[in-house]
Order: structure tokens, then sequence, then C-alpha cells
């Protein structure tokens, strides 16, 4: 992701990115089990060709660097093109300069899921801690015991090095996530996916641990160990995530998650019942 000399976005395929770079590993991008490579880039080369009268080096908002990730595949077959995305992850200060240095997840799929989403439920829990970790480092941030002088420069070597650090992560996460035996990785996914243990925490469910996604039309249920699972109105299983507690918080009291009416929570356990095999239904999760 760059920007265009009036600051508006502009959104550069990675293949072309690398290839403007005359980066060797573009050819990682093309073999049968693709690789997934990141890019660092610093903010005056984001905005190099913007124009001072549409933001370039504000102070009002900054975007000091970026680390890119492509190609990633939101659990689809890696293989196909037309499943490929990539993801910028934006380290920006607001404040004049004064404000925390932050790490915004730039992207949006296909279907309009966010890159944020996408990290959530597809990559993997490795990815989404590494981000965290990442973002904990750049609010760490403080130049303020520096000279004026010198706090600029300073900053912008600090935010380079935790972005540096944040791609040689990644990297290393999806090299590990290729070298795994077919078996290893569907014991991998298997625990960030519980899904065996769907029903029987649904069932099982206190009317707190039930939610309504108002923006889906489906139905959370918030599990031990963090396990989230999601359901249908037919109360058939359609899928498992593990989410640490402050996706859940942040779903629920932004109100994406909501309490249902009791009645249609009575409906949605009956549903459940009825595909328990304990009662005679059938399992689809």
């Amino acid at each position: 992701m760059g920007y265009s000399p009036t600051g508006q976005p502009e959104w550069n395929e990675l293949t072309s990115i690398l290839l403007q770079r005359g980066d060797p590993r573009i050819d990682l991008l093309h073999r049968n089990t693709p690789a997934t490579l990141t890019l660092v880039q610093s903010g005056r080369e984001l905005a190099d060709g913007q124009l001072a009268t549409y933001g370039k080096r504000s102070g009002v908002y900054r975007i000091l660097g970026q680390t890119i990730v492509g190609y990633l595949s939101a659990g689809k077959d890696s293989r196909r093109a037309a499943n490929h995305y990539a993801l910028s992850l934006q380290a920006v200060q607001a404040g004049s300069g004064r404000g925390p240095v932050s790490l915004n997840i730039i992207g949006h799929l296909p279907d309009g899921r966010s890159g944020l989403r996408s990290v959530e439920e597809f990559e993997g829990p490795r990815l989404l801690d590494s981000i965290r970790k990442a973002a904990r480092h750049l609010s760490d941030i403080d130049v303020s015991s520096l000279s004026k002088r010198r706090r600029g420069r300073e900053k912008q070597r600090r935010v380079l090095d935790t972005l540096r650090r944040l791609s040689r992560n990644i990297e290393r996460i999806y090299r590990q996530q290729t070298r795994r035996t077919q078996h290893s990785e569907t014991r991998h996914r298997n625990k960030a996916r519980p899904s065996s243990k769907a029903l029987s925490d649904a069932l099982g469910a206190k009317e707190s641990s039930i939610y309504r996604d108002v923006e889906e039309n489906t139905w959370i249920v918030l599990g031990p160990r963090n396990r989230v699972h999601i359901f249908n109105d037919a109360g058939l299983h359609i899928t498992s995530i593990v989410y640490p507690p402050e996706t859940v918080r942040h779903r629920t009291t932004r109100g994406k998650w909501m309490r249902p009416k009791p009645g249609r929570l009575d409906s949605f356990r009956k549903r459940l019942r009825e595909t328990d095999p304990g009662d005679g239904g059938t399992d689809q999760g």
C-alpha cells in the first residue's frame, strides 16, 4: 500500500512491488507451495511522491513505516491466485508526534472481510500474537528524554527495527508451516479450531455465554479455554476458533455480538438439542 501525490491510498500488487525493487524472492511466490513473504517500507518511502499540501510530513497523522505480508489465502487453496491477498501492517502516530505509535492492520478480502478479521479467523494464533507483540513494542517507544533534534530520527529507527523483527517472525512462522507434514498441520489446526468440542460446549453453555452476531446472522457460543463456536439458525455447527479474551470483549462491547432475546435463545437451544446424537439427532459439526 502506498499513496498518490494527492494522498489517496494506492493498492499495488505485492508482485509488482517486488518486481520494481528487483527483489530476488519473487519466484518464491509462484512455486507449487507459494511462500509467504514480507517487505518493510519506511514512511518516507511510502509518501515519497505525496504533495505537502495533501499530508506529506503531516504533524497531525504520520505513517512511520509498514510491513507488507503476502500472499495469504484465508484458509483456501493457496495454489490458486484468485485466493491470494496481502496485508499492510502500518505503524502510525497521531497527535503532532506526541501520541503513542499504533500498529494498524490494513486490507480487505474479496468477500469484504477486514484484514484483522482474516488474521483472527484464518491465520492461526501465532501470527496474531506476533502482531500484538510488535504493537506493544511500538506503543512503548519513548524518545522524550532526547533532544528535539534527535527525537524524530531515533523514533523512526526504533519503529523500523520493530517492523523488521515482526517481518522476520512472520516469515519464520510460515516457513515452519510449510515444513510441517500434513498430519502435524492437521493437528495444529485442530488445536486452533476445536470443532470436536462445539456441540458439547454449546449444550452446556450458560445464557451469558451465548450471543447473536448481528452482522453475520449467526450464533456465537463461548466455551472453555477461549473456544468460540459459531452456529447457524438451524443449530448446525459452522466453525470454531480460539479467540483471545480482548477480541471477545471488543466484539461484545462494540455491539457486533449481542445478547439474544429469550424467545430466540430458547429456539436456538432447542435446535441444538435436536442435533445432539444422544437425543437421536445428527451432529453436523
